[in-house]
């Protein structure tokens, strides 16, 4: 193989490792663009909190003062996981399901 064969190969190696980083580059832009709209509280609010309880060992109010914070938040984002974790450290709670 002569050097003037080596150059185009190279020069298409290249081209090959930009292409496929620019298309890595593109895919994460979407990603990051779809999480933007998931994550926003103005396309997936929560309304309404579905709540089956007895209310023998917490009164409504208190249940509420809990679930306020996260009531504005969007469906995507919302920590379920923070709101689990509230709700069992209440003292009479023995599992949660969020």
């Amino acid at each position: 193989m002569s050097q003037g064969e080596a150059a185009p190969r190279r020069l298409n190696l290249n081209f090959n490792l930009y292409f496929i980083v620019l298309v890595l580059l593109a895919l994460a832009l979407t990603l990051r663009l779809v999480y933007i709209v998931l994550s926003s509280p103005e396309r997936f609010p929560i309304h309404t909190v579905k709540v089956d309880a007895t209310y023998e060992h917490i009164s409504r109010e208190k249940l509420e003062t809990i679930l306020a914070p996260y009531l504005n938040q969007s469906f995507f984002s919302i920590s379920t996981h923070a709101l689990g974790t509230e709700l069992l450290a209440l003292d009479w709670a023995e599992t949660v399901q969020v």
